[in-house]
């Protein structure tokens, strides 16, 4: 089952790839494009327009961490020794939550030296949690002479470092609320959907897109038609579709509401797909569904720079196979927006960089993976939308290497 999820994973991202379009210029909407021009725009397109991608919806520079735009606070004060071996959790800990306690940007501060994140005798622990907006984790540099955060010790599903908010459940997580249907269908490249009811979407919501692959096979043959493997593409539908499956391969597109005008509403970003197709799944057709709203709880402008992962992980990496084989997670990002990990090296971990839950818009650059295989280097999962990934260096192979999963 899940080497078949994973196998949708990279069959979509293929046809995204293979059918998608290229958009008109970045800061030009398509509202208010001739039917002829915007035929002419999809004819000449090829690939997926991701200038929309990175902080703001706009490839936008993540801002520049000193000593003058956030307050420092050096682990070392709160007792931390590098390089003495020993374990670093708790004072690690302390500072983190002075960095929360005040009011504006931080810096947990890791001088150069090697600290440890999770030592021998912390087998199993949970990850050293960071709960709040404008908290940086920086050291003083990735490479030799710079500062090392080691992990000795497996714990399996956890990551050394949680970058995670603290969600009210009545507000942070709106049950996936089916808002509206669309009446017209959306079209791949295009910001704006028309719907049949607007009254409970506002500008700044966060919304999920559903649609669903047909469950008959000829039109399910001509979404996949690019493929060119056509026992590929049967053994795909028997899997996915059909009487008694209990899942199915569906779209699921997360973006912000940008305007409401009537029955139109616009996004800050493009579709990348055809939701085209309507199955026993969704009966009505496309439909907008409800994940966050304006104001509830994300992390913004969090960051990981300048400093180096190690682990202790030695072996040879089989998947699934045993608690060591997941359990040098390094990094996980969950419900974090326009934040960024930049000039970070990753050596040994089974897990590098996880993007999860409604993740978007956030930054990865001038990043090292290195070591043995592991099971990925880096990955968005969930709700998730607007990934900007450059100047990434893999010397070693991963078992899914830079992947999209969900």
């Amino acid at each position: 089952m899940w080497r078949f999820i994973r196998a949708c994973s990279w069959i979509a991202l293929l046809s995204l790839f293979l059918t998608s379009l290229t958009s008109p210029v970045h800061a030009q909407s398509s509202a208010g494009t001739g039917p002829a021009a915007q035929s002419a725009m999809t004819s000449l397109a090829t690939l997926p327009d991701f200038s929309y991608s990175g902080r703001g919806s706009a490839a936008e520079e993540p801002p520049t961490v000193t000593r003058e735009t956030h307050t420092f606070f050096d682990v070392t004060e709160f007792g931390a020794i590098p390089d003495d071996g020993l374990s670093d959790r708790e004072a690690i800990e302390l500072a983190i939550a002075a960095a929360e306690a005040h009011s504006g940007p931080s810096v947990v501060w890791f001088p150069a030296g090697r600290f440890v994140l999770r030592g021998p005798d912390d087998v199993g622990a949970d990850s050293i949690r960071i709960r709040r907006s404008e908290v940086v984790l920086k050291g003083a540099g990735m490479y030799s002479g710079g500062t090392e955060l080691f992990v000795a010790s497996e714990s399996e599903w956890r990551a050394a470092f949680l970058f995670w908010p603290v969600l009210d459940p009545s507000a942070g997580w709106r049950g996936a609320k089916t808002l509206t249907k669309l009446t017209v269908v959306p079209q791949r490249g295009r910001r704006e959907v028309t719907v049949e009811n607007p009254a409970e979407i506002a500008v700044g919501d966060i919304v999920r897109l559903n649609g669903a692959l047909p469950d008959t096979f000829p039109e399910f043959r001509r979404f996949f038609e690019p493929l060119g493997d056509d026992a590929l593409i049967q053994k795909l539908f028997a899997d996915s579709s059909g009487t008694g499956k209990d899942w199915r391969s569906d779209f699921l597109s997360t973006l912000e509401v940008e305007a409401v005008e009537g029955n139109v509403v616009r996004f800050k970003e493009p579709l990348h797909a055809d939701y085209e197709f309507v199955s026993t799944t969704f009966r009505g057709g496309p439909q907008l569904v409800q994940i966050f709203a304006e104001g509830d709880s994300f992390m913004r402008d969090v960051g990981v720079e300048d400093l180096a992962f190690v682990s202790n992980y030695r072996d040879t990496y089989r998947h699934f196979f045993n608690r060591a084989s997941d359990g040098y997670d390094f990094l996980q990002l969950n419900d974090v927006r326009a934040s960024w990990v930049r000039r970070v090296r990753f050596r040994g971990g089974t897990k590098s960089i996880t993007f999860g839950n409604n993740g978007k818009n956030n930054v990865v650059y001038d990043v090292l993976f290195e070591g043995n295989l592991g099971h990925y280097s880096i990955t968005t999962a969930g709700n998730t939308y607007g990934k900007q990934a450059s100047f990434l260096r893999e010397s070693s192979p991963a078992y899914h290497g830079f992947g999209a999963t969900y």
